[in-house]
């Protein structure tokens, strides 16, 4: 299973706060900097962190007297990338509720003018 009980706490922490707290009170662009950093070192090491080392232990724990097979534990590190990949498109939508859809697309319709030239 690539996700586990830990993972859905923090996915369903995420949505929480994505629905009900940015939806209520929208980011501002000088607010929008520190949340990124956060944003980035949560979901670079300390939600991967958490996530491995409890399934760790519980992995460790139910089979304690077996030998395992390396293929069953190595989907907990394959925790890592999914991570970061849910972290990317938390900050992507942290770009579209701070500086709208609007604003996002007109200046990558500008980068491309300014390409052409």
């Amino acid at each position: 299973m690539l996700i586990g009980f830990i993972d859905i706490i923090i996915i369903g922490l995420i949505i929480y706060l994505n629905y009900y707290l940015w939806k209520e009170k929208p980011l501002k662009i000088l607010e929008w900097l520190p949340i990124s950093f956060c944003t980035i070192a949560f979901f670079l090491i300390v939600f991967p962190y958490i996530s491995t080392e409890s399934e760790r232990v519980i992995f460790n724990w139910l089979h304690r007297d077996e030998i395992v097979d390396g293929f069953e534990g190595v989907y907990i590190f394959l925790r890592w990338p999914f991570y970061w990949w849910i972290g990317v498109l938390e900050l992507i939508y942290l770009l579209i509720i701070t500086f709208g859809f609007r604003n996002i697309t007109s200046v990558s319709n500008g980068l491309e003018q300014g390409s052409e030239l």
